[in-house]
């Protein structure tokens, strides 16, 4: 199988597809968007869109390739096109070298967004990428009306308008208390609008906020590379760990010291049984020593003996 399948793939010209199975049926929606997963150099780019393109218009800037150059986004311009290409590449190997097939899926607007942004596949979305994606949205909407506001505050700042305030008698209605010298500054907060008051309150709060604090300002770093944060102990941690090594020490000492005496003892039984024993061996030896070599009494009584026999025992012979 392998053979043949190289040698068609060497018939067939470099940019054809090449039907494996059938394209298998989805459940999602349908969008001009699509994913495809499986592909494999080498290729280049120019071919994959003209491979693409085969099928439809692409739309310019919605594109994204991976850097490996195994997975990518495609976006065309009507949704009939995106749907025949999915037919027409799914279940198909590209380039002829490639032994894997394609996978082709409908895809969506913000899997699309998140790749193109973090050049990371789909599969890696998680939902603190999402969050910080519309965190980032959010904050470009606040600063669009920002300057907007700011501009309109500009152009409300003008001469003509600030004469007008002047020569206005402003009397501040429940603020009879307000000094002379303090009018000017109840007409500029006056004169503010509610988005800026708000805006300078959450400056003024973020200002008196202390800073965040990082890992650098609870543990301590080592200065070898990769760093390792590490944090020093109390003293109530190192009396309680100089306690317990001296426990330690104090039942390892005791359990040698028993072991000591064990041996000690051990040994002097030893000894004490071998002295026993080779007494014993010498009152054996002495004891055979004294029936073999007899005195000499008992020499010259079987001497005797012996001649008083020697006669009797001839008579008899007679």
């Amino acid at each position: 199988m392998f053979l043949q399948h190289v040698i068609n793939s060497k018939r067939l010209p470099r940019n054809e597809q090449i039907r494996v199975k059938d394209p298998t049926e989805t459940l999602e929606p349908p969008s001009r968007i699509l994913y495809i997963r499986g592909l494999t150099r080498p290729f280049t780019l120019p071919l994959l869109k003209e491979l693409l393109s085969r099928f439809g218009t692409l739309v310019d800037g919605e594109f994204w390739l991976d850097k490996i150059k195994s997975q990518c986004f495609v976006t065309y311009t009507t949704l009939e096109e995106a749907q025949n290409a999915r037919e027409g590449l799914d279940g198909c190997r590209w380039p002829s070298t490639n032994p894997k097939t394609l996978s082709v899926r409908f895809g969506r607007q913000n899997e699309f967004e998140f790749s193109k942004s973090h050049d990371l596949p789909p599969d890696q979305m998680s939902i603190d990428a999402m969050d910080t994606t519309n965190n980032r949205l959010i904050q470009e909407k606040s600063n669009n009306t920002n300057n907007k506001t700011s501009t309109s505050l500009r152009r409300s700042a003008s001469p003509n308008n600030e004469t007008k305030i002047n020569n206005k008698k402003i009397r501040p209605s429940g603020n009879n208390d307000v000094r002379e010298w303090d009018l000017p500054k109840f007409h500029q907060e006056k004169e503010k609008s509610p988005t800026e008051r708000n805006v300078i309150e959450e400056t003024t709060v973020k200002s008196n906020e202390p800073p965040a604090k990082g890992l650098d300002d609870y543990f301590r770093k080592t200065k070898a590379k990769p760093a390792i944060y590490w944090l020093p102990l109390t003293e109530e941690q190192i009396l309680e760990r100089t306690r317990r090594h001296e426990q330690r020490t104090a039942e390892r000492d005791e359990e040698q010291r028993k072991r000591q005496l064990d041996e000690t003892a051990r040994v002097s039984n030893s000894n004490k049984d071998s002295k026993s024993r080779s007494n014993n061996n010498d009152i054996t030896s002495s004891n055979r020593s004294h029936r073999r070599s007899p005195s000499p009494r008992e020499k010259r009584r079987r001497v005797s003996s012996s001649n008083v026999s020697s006669p009797r025992r001839d008579t008899k012979r007679h």
